[in-house]
This record gives C-alpha cells, sequence and structure tokens, in this order.
C-alpha cells in the first residue's frame, strides 16, 4: 500500500499539482522508512524537486541535503547522480 501511495503521488505530480504531490509524499515519509530505506532518499529527493518546482530554493536545498546525508548514512551511494542533478538545477 505505501508503494502504490507513492506511485499516485508521482502520478499527482505528473498530472501538475506539486502541492498535493509533496502532501501525499510527507504522508507516507514514516511507513515508507520501515518498509524501504532506500525509498525513502527518493522520497525526499522527489520533495526538493517539487519544491524547486514551486521556486522554494531554500527548502529545496534543505531537502536535497537531508536526502544526501540519509543516503551516505544509510550507504546508499546511487542516489549520488540524483542529487547531483538536484543541485545542478539549483545552481
Amino acid at each position: 500500500l505505501v508503494l502504490a501511495d507513492y506511485a499516485r503521488a508521482q502520478g499527482v505530480l505528473l498530472d501538475g499539482d506539486p502541492l498535493e504531490a509533496d502532501t501525499l509524499l510527507r504522508r507516507i515519509m514514516p511507513e515508507l522508512d520501515a518498509f524501504s530505506p532506500q525509498a525513502l532518499v527518493g522520497v525526499i529527493a522527489a520533495r526538493a524537486s517539487i519544491a524547486q518546482r514551486r521556486g522554494d530554493a531554500a527548502t529545496a536545498r534543505q531537502l536535497a541535503d537531508s536526502a544526501e546525508q540519509l543516503a551516505a548514512r544509510r550507504n546508499l551511494p546511487g542516489w549520488r547522480v540524483d542529487l547531483l542533478y538536484l543541485r545542478a538545477v539549483d545552481a
């Protein structure tokens, strides 16, 4: 069910409602952390991307920092490319 909610949030984002997508993603974060620690990094990165789309650079940077720190703590180097992309878009 958590992954279904994650997919629904992505669909909402594609439909052009970043605020609703962010709300859905925030809601599933605690459950997703218990279910899939790697997916939690993805949700935080997705929220950073949403903040960028809304023009909220400070929140986007903070979320990207959080995702990067979490990925490092959990030894998930595969997220480096996605996080570098977020930072490049921010720059």
